[in-house]
């Protein structure tokens, strides 16, 4: 039994410390890439909401007590977890259960933000990962939209439909409501029918 026990734990050694090196890599990826989305998050959210003074942060939240080698730590902490890992069976520490946590002004938005100020902080941050991977990739990303205006008042619509004017990509959108599409440009339709799309001009 203490031979199976120790090839268990051999070979749990040899996963942990490919989990601490890939997972590693992903957490110093992430925390560069908040820093460089930071600034243009800000500068949508205020647009949008027309708050030029709010303070808006973007916090990684790891799973663990980061340090300078974030590998080398990460490994430490799945090796002194490995009992309560294997009565869970899973691994509670690693880039799988880190968050990311915004707040306004110092408070967390999922926890104390306006039902106004979600729907204004989840459009800057739809339009701010299209500008920086724009940015980055000197590509334009295809464009998801579900249900494109069934939680937007008339102020932020205006803004999403602004920005789209001058989106080069496509744009795939659903909605109920066709009117509430503003954009006059280009476009196809299609409505959802007995599970087919089927193109139409007028819905």
């Amino acid at each position: 039994m203490q031979k199976g026990g120790e090839t268990h734990r051999e070979v749990l050694s040899v996963w942990d410390e490919k989990i601490a090196e890939l997972g590693g890599k992903i957490i110093r990826g992430r925390i560069k890439l908040l820093e460089k989305l930071k600034p243009v998050l800000e500068k949508n959210y205020r647009t949008i909401s027309g708050l030029k003074d709010l303070d808006l942060k973007i916090l990684y939240r790891p799973s663990f007590k980061l340090s300078e080698s974030f590998e080398n730590t990460l490994k430490k902490e799945l090796e002194s977890r490995v009992e309560e890992d294997k009565k869970r069976g899973t691994t509670s520490a690693g880039p799988h259960r880190d968050q990311i946590i915004f707040t306004i002004d110092g408070k967390d938005t999922a926890v104390f933000a306006s039902q106004g100020e979600a729907k204004t902080l989840a459009l800057a941050l739809k339009i701010s990962e299209i500008e920086l991977n724009r940015s980055l990739l000197q590509k334009n990303p295809i464009l998801l939209l579900d249900d494109i205006t069934g939680e937007l008042d008339p102020k932020r619509k205006k803004f999403l439909f602004k920005f789209l004017e001058g989106f080069q990509g496509q744009v795939f959108a659903t909605t109920t409501d066709p009117k509430q599409i503003l954009h006059t440009g280009e476009k196809k339709l299609f409505q959802i029918k007995n599970g087919r799309a089927n193109p139409t001009n007028t819905i």
